[in-house]
């Protein structure tokens, strides 16, 4: 006769196997639905009932709540012969029971561990009827061929009364119904390699390595905005020496960014006449800019070189010291282009 630990045993090899044999098969997700199973296999009843093991057959109405739990009614039925040794005879059972199944997977092979309650009745050729409540504990798996069809492997351990264990091999097969096809994920490509897929990317030539938004298209540089002011002496459009530190700091700005874009703005203070002065900050603009050309090389056609005279001081003419910061140029450069 069968024991219990040879059936599990048995049904945990045969599960591995039909793991390894269906683990390249496409997933198929389960959902909530209605599933029935109909199949049979061998039951084995304890070795106090005096029975010979034989075939049984089983139905099954549950209900998938979702991709891991479900409940189901279960009905098995079972002709036993008697062993020679007990006073019954042959045996005809009928099993009722509510088990809970728990999944561990959610594709098309579904291995699962379940639990239940419920009626168990053998009624004997000679002696009578023998009918007891019983809990349950199985383990198993089902593949599902389709969304919906599925074939499945149980094995079950009966305990009907304290030490007296039953024990079942079952092979069923099935219907999940409400189900369709797991969503297959859309294969799309992505020819500039910038991390957009061509589906949504609406710049397909991006260069390699380039900053990109949402839609594959390149994102333009935050742009460097660097303002100098450089003064000078009275009357004079001379640059100062104490300035070619700093207009060395943006020559090197420009060689770094040959495409950017230069303003440079003459201003002076109010003394002189203001046509003298509007005159003198443009020659203050050109000074730097020419300076810019012969020390940096700086092509004379990225800057603009243009002048305001006395217009907009940035301190009262008041004083010397406020004259002195009035006389300037400020230059400002723009590498956003």
């Amino acid at each position: 006769m069968l024991t219990l630990n040879k059936l599990l045993l048995a049904t945990a090899v045969a599960t591995n196997m039909l793991c390894l044999a269906l683990q390249a098969h496409a997933e198929i997700a389960s959902t909530a639905g209605v599933s029935v199973s109909a199949g049979g296999g061998l039951y084995s009843a304890d070795s106090d009932r005096y029975l010979d093991h034989d075939k049984h057959y089983n139905v099954g109405l549950g209900y998938r709540f979702n991709e891991s739990w479900e409940a189901e009614l279960n009905y098995l039925k079972s002709s036993q012969d008697g062993d020679g040794d007990g006073w019954g005879g042959d045996a005809d059972l009928d099993n009722y029971r509510l088990d809970g199944l728990y999944y561990f997977s959610n594709g098309a092979f579904q291995p699962y561990v379940s639990a239940g309650v419920g009626d168990h009745g053998y009624d004997y050729e000679v002696g009578g009827e023998d009918r007891d409540e019983q809990i349950n504990l199985g383990l198993g798996a089902k593949y599902f061929f389709t969304p919906g069809f599925f074939m499945r492997a149980d094995a079950r351990a009966f305990d009907a009364r304290g030490g007296v264990v039953d024990t079942a091999a079952t092979l069923s097969l099935g219907y999940l119904f409400g189900q369709s096809p797991k969503a297959e994920p859309v294969v799309d490509g992505d020819d500039d390699m910038d991390g957009v897929a061509n589906s949504v990317d609406q710049c397909l030539d991006s260069a390699p390595g380039a900053v990109v938004d949402s839609t594959g298209c390149d994102v333009p540089p935050e742009p460097i905005v660097m303002s100098l002011n450089v003064e000078f002496e009275l009357s004079s459009s001379k640059i100062k020496h104490d300035y070619s530190s700093e207009i060395a700091e943006l020559g090197a700005l420009l060689q770094e960014h040959p495409d950017a874009e230069v303003t440079l703005v003459g201003h002076t203070d109010d003394s002189g006449a203001a046509a003298f002065n509007q005159t003198l900050s443009e020659q203050r603009a050109q000074a730097v800019a020419d300076y810019l050309t012969e020390n940096y090389g700086v092509d004379a056609s990225r800057m603009d070189a243009s002048g305001v005279g006395e217009s907009d001081p940035i301190v009262p003419n008041d004083s010397s010291e406020n004259r002195k910061k009035n006389r300037r140029v400020v230059v400002t450069v723009d590498t956003s282009s």
